[in-house]
């Protein structure tokens, strides 16, 4: 107990010696534990991003997010069980996914898992639902040294991220978790197809129609591709 009180201690005060969770005044804000804040981005208020981005993350990546205490406890322990072994496989909720994007380190331990599922409980304590998903929505790693929905809107489509089609929404979310395998200009027919299985789980989860994902099915995003001066 003394050991885990000794993390959640030096977790939340780096966080807050640095204002990183103050949703008035930063959006990413990373930490690796020892050079301290090595991200910073203009703040986008969740009201400021499109209702389907924003239910597009919840289909794909917690569908129970504004139901329960974001905490996955049962996964969370096979998590600490299997760290040592180097094992990543486990399915997290948008908090836990937070947690572990504030967090950096080099060598994810079993003391560093510790520390995840730690800030993991704080932030569910001390921020709103509203303030985690916003977070979370400009602190995730969205691939092409870009951060946060709106730097990858940008990125890829060339407008904010409050502009973006249903299409281009489904193609940003489906990047969330494996930036790099879904990549437009990398992989483009896996990013589409990758894009239609985000249309599906905001179908599955009653948050669409079919007849309303025709559209987006049958316009794909356009992706304009910087390195080779194509769109895919």
């Amino acid at each position: 107990m003394l050991l885990l009180l000794a993390f959640a201690i030096s977790t939340t005060r780096a966080l807050w010696q640095e204002d990183c969770l103050k949703a008035s005044d930063v959006t990413v804000c990373l930490l690796n534990g020892r050079a301290g804040p090595i991200g910073h981005g203009v703040p986008i208020p969740l009201r400021d991003l499109p209702d389907s981005l924003i239910k597009a993350t919840i289909a794909t990546e917690d569908r129970q997010f504004y139901n329960h205490l974001d905490i996955d406890f049962p996964g969370t322990v096979h998590l600490l069980l299997e760290a040592e072994n180097g094992s990543h496989q486990h399915s997290s909720t948008i908090t836990e996914q937070l947690a572990r994007t504030l967090l950096l380190d080099a060598e994810p331990s079993i003391g560093h898992k510790i520390k995840q599922v730690l800030l993991a409980i704080w932030l569910e304590w001390n921020l709103t639902k509203d303030e985690i998903l916003r977070l979370y929505l400009n602190c995730v790693d969205m691939g092409a040294d870009t951060l946060g929905v709106d730097g990858a809107a940008r990125f890829y489509f060339n407008k904010p991220a409050r502009d973006v089609t249903l299409a281009e929404a489904a193609m940003l979310v489906g990047l969330i978790n494996a930036p790099t395998r879904y990549a437009p200009p990398i992989d483009p027919t896996t990013a589409h197809a990758r894009a239609n299985m985000v249309l599906d789980n905001l179908i599955e989860a009653g948050f669409m129609t079919e007849d309303q994902a025709i559209g987006a099915r049958h316009n794909a995003a356009k992706v304009i591709a910087r390195r080779n001066g194509t769109s895919n």
